[in-house]
């Protein structure tokens, strides 16, 4: 009975231990294939493999624009909207943001700094490794994570996210 309680718990700690783990591995891949990889998509992709770390002379930001979901709730070639701002607090980097559906204008345009604070009033921790940023913003054990990177030649910011275990996003966001 001991014996087996304690494969029990071990199992439970290796489980639940890593599915919670809020380390990437580093990059996605295969993020744009299938279906769901059309012209819109492929470019924000390729443009995202290219890119490297957040610029950090550029925070605080606000970034908005287009946004492609491969999810079963949303139409996957589909122009959606993202709002991001990235901001600073007690020598740390945070995100915090939105995303909209189905909207005929683009609801996060011209925002500024100090409003985005307003609208988007949760931060999620950044960490900054050498080539792109990575937040985890998981309120459970469902995946909620997303990758940042800038190109060298623009100050937008592109954003790959995987919420859950089938809903992968992909944004090319300008830099207001």
């Amino acid at each position: 009975m001991l014996k087996t309680l304690g494969v029990g718990v071990i199992i439970y700690l290796t489980l639940f231990g890593s599915l919670s783990a809020s380390q990437p591995t580093g990059l996605p891949t295969n993020v744009c294939s299938g279906p769901f990889c059309g012209p819109a998509q492929q470019e924000i992709w390729n443009r995202f493999q290219r890119a490297t770390e957040l610029k950090l002379v550029l925070i605080p930001s606000v970034y908005s624009g287009a946004c492609y979901h491969n999810s079963p709730a949303y139409k996957p070639h589909t122009q959606q909207f993202g709002g991001v701002l990235i901001d600073k607090a007690r020598g740390h980097v945070f995100f915090h943001g939105r995303f909209s559906f189905y909207k005929k204008t683009q609801p996060y345009a011209n925002l500024s700094v100090e409003a985005a604070r307003v609208r988007f009033p949760e931060p999620y921790e950044i960490t900054l490794y050498d080539m792109f940023a990575y937040a985890d913003s998981s309120p459970s054990l469902a995946p909620f994570r997303y990758w940042f990177r800038q190109e060298a030649d623009t100050n937008d910011l592109l954003l790959v996210g995987y919420f859950g275990f089938n809903h992968t996003i992909l944004c090319a966001l300008d830099r207001h």
